[in-house]
């Protein structure tokens, strides 16, 4: 947790919030608060602190102070998919220096970068960790970055889908059909890279917003049922056309599976959480692509996930 208070013309402004997320190759910060992220930015005379709007940075005050709160212990969860990976360590690739007890050793994290859930972090942390590593305590930090300290928490599960989830399992094809659009997305030269950038943007939310829900359906315990992505079937889309029309018509039938189901979901979501944004994010990113020719996905396409024909 860290305290931010910056100045403008009028005040001095204070804000908690959290470090969004940590790369030792830029001097640029991210911090998240309750309604917002900031943006902190060191030029030759000052720090300035910006907000960050769907328009670019909205400049909002040169920085006063920063200061961090006393280290808490946050749980580390280990799950059948691999770590739980903290927000600020997911996409990181470098050297994490890591401490239990008396050990301290550096750990590497090679390329690929770190995801969501990464066997890989584990494997690493093994080095420092005592036979019986449960309930252990670790400090972690990235080279030049932030420390902190974590409880190791075991929460691999054998258990199986519930009847109540078995509806809902659609939800893990919909969540990677919607990343290897994004990643088709990204490989297409003939996007100009401020249009792939504003489609991946809004892709990026929308599985955000998935995986939201996912965690909400399936893990009653944190983690009890992580996304293993590689075990997921994928469905064969042809062109961005099928990919978007196919998700279209999943939206549908997901949200009203939800709307309808008055126990299970209700209890764990409240209201439906795919409103008509959703609808309108997809048809705006169909209508820009629609400047361009259909994209096959073949090259793009996971060769060790099993693909569906339908849902």
């Amino acid at each position: 947790m860290v305290y931010v208070s910056w100045i403008t013309a009028d005040e001095t402004v204070y804000q908690r919030g959290t470090i969004l997320n940590y790369d030792p190759t830029t001097m640029f910060r991210h911090i998240e608060t309750d309604d917002r992220t900031l943006l902190l930015s060191p030029t030759a005379e000052e720090i300035t602190v910006s907000e960050i709007t769907a328009s670019g940075p909205t400049r909002l005050g040169r920085l006063n102070s920063i200061t961090y709160d006393n280290r808490p212990t946050e749980p580390l969860r280990v799950t059948n998919a691999g770590i739980d990976v903290p927000s600020y360590l997911v996409g990181y690739t470098g050297q994490l220096l890591v401490s239990s007890g008396k050990r301290q050793e550096l750990c590497h994290i090679a390329e690929p970068p770190l995801e969501r859930y990464d066997t890989r972090l584990f494997v690493e942390l093994d080095t420092v960790l005592p036979s019986n590593w449960h309930e252990t305590t670790l400090v972690i930090q990235p080279l030049g970055g932030p420390r902190r300290k974590y409880k190791l928490i075991d929460d691999r599960r054998a258990d199986e889908y519930t009847p109540e989830q078995q509806q809902y399992t659609a939800l893990e094809t919909i969540i990677v059909t919607v990343r290897e659009l994004s990643e088709a997305v990204y490989a297409d030269t003939r996007l100009e890279a401020r249009t792939s950038k504003r489609i991946e943007r809004k892709l990026f939310a929308l599985q955000s917003q998935l995986l939201d829900i996912h965690q909400a359906l399936f893990e009653p315990a944190p983690s009890e049922h992580p996304l293993e992505v590689d075990e997921v079937d994928t469905y064969s889309w042809t062109s961005y056309t099928d990919a978007i029309e196919w998700l279209e018509m999943q939206f549908e039938e997901i949200r009203n599976r939800i709307t309808a189901d008055k126990t299970f979901a209700k209890e764990r979501l409240g209201v439906s959480p795919l409103g008509p944004t959703v609808f309108a994010s997809l048809e705006e990113i169909q209508q820009t692509l629609d400047e361009h020719p259909d994209q096959s996905p073949t090259e793009y396409s996971s060769s060790t996930t099993e693909t569906v024909v339908d849902q």
